[in-house]
């Protein structure tokens, strides 16, 4: 009797973990869709294409000639993330944190993203050096500041304007 209630917390433990991830990725699709749309445009060099679907907030704290330089110098314009390892999801807004592949080391990035009627709009962006969970931390903290801010190092700054 007390290995089958065993067994049956477990599973329902594993259900639970597993329905929560389902949830947070279905509810970040739209999200990591619209992200990967603003990558994609730096990537193809459309700065002005991109800055026009990032926040308010965004657009006063990085203009789109900084948002082009900062996009060089972070390497966003050479490749786009690969994929979304980490995803946080609220009713007003959605973070997500992956990798930008690069000849080197891939350099990690976090992305916040606010709701705008059916859409998504990118509200911060930071790349940053660090790896692993330490840059997940890292980018968490600040990624609620609006605009790109790009990591050198051990410092972080936000773009100038």
């Amino acid at each position: 009797m007390l290995t089958f209630l065993t067994t049956a917390t477990l599973v329902l433990v594993v259900v639970l973990v597993a329905g929560g991830g389902l949830f947070v990725w279905h509810q970040t699709r739209d999200a990591a869709a619209a992200a990967d749309h603003w990558f994609e445009l730096l990537r193809q060099g459309r700065f002005e294409d991109a800055h026009a679907l990032t926040t308010l907030a965004f657009q006063n704290a990085t203009s789109a000639q900084a948002l082009h330089q900062g996009a060089e110098r972070a390497g966003l314009t050479r490749t786009v993330p690969s994929s979304w390892t980490d995803r946080e999801f609220s009713i007003s807004a959605a973070t997500l944190a992956g990798g930008i592949p690069t000849a080197e080391v891939p350099s990690p990035v976090a992305v916040k993203l606010l709701p705008d009627g059916p859409g998504w709009r990118v509200h911060s962006v930071v790349v940053s050096p660090l790896v692993g969970r330490q840059m997940w931390r890292f980018s968490r903290i600040r990624a609620d500041e609006p605009g790109l801010q790009v990591a050198t190092g051990s410092s972080q700054t936000t773009v100038p304007n």
